[in-house]
């Protein structure tokens, strides 16, 4: 899948199904998983989306924060925000998306991303 086709995907099942698969690396089709039912509500519900947060955050700090900045502000000018993180800072870096006003939505984009490489 490409970073159009995930940018380009709105909110529901199929989103949270993706996310359920790459990132929180769940692969069944029913039952339950924690408090959720399959496919958690993921970018739907800001809890379900701060499970996917938490997980990218440990996959890749950095990279998760720049795709985040990138789906909140967009490819304005092509900028790359990973090429602005001074990875001697991670531990600020990686304490930023707590104060952004991310949805649901654009927190689990944003980790498919970071996750997928893209």
């Amino acid at each position: 899948m490409t970073r159009e086709e995930i940018l380009a995907m709105k909110s529901g099942r199929e989103l949270d199904k993706l996310v359920d698969n790459i990132v929180m690396n769940r692969y069944s089709t029913t039952g339950r998983h924690g408090e959720w039912i399959y496919p958690a509500p993921r970018s739907r519900n800001i809890a379900a989306a701060w499970e996917v947060e938490k997980r990218a955050l440990e996959i890749d700090g950095l990279l998760y924060v720049a795709a985040l900045m990138q789906v909140i502000y967009g490819d304005i000018d092509k900028v790359d925000y990973i090429e602005n993180i001074d990875p001697d800072n991670a531990i600020k870096w990686c304490a930023l998306p707590a104060l952004f006003k991310a949805t649901p939505e654009q927190r689990c984009k944003a980790a498919l991303l970071a996750v997928m490489g893209e």
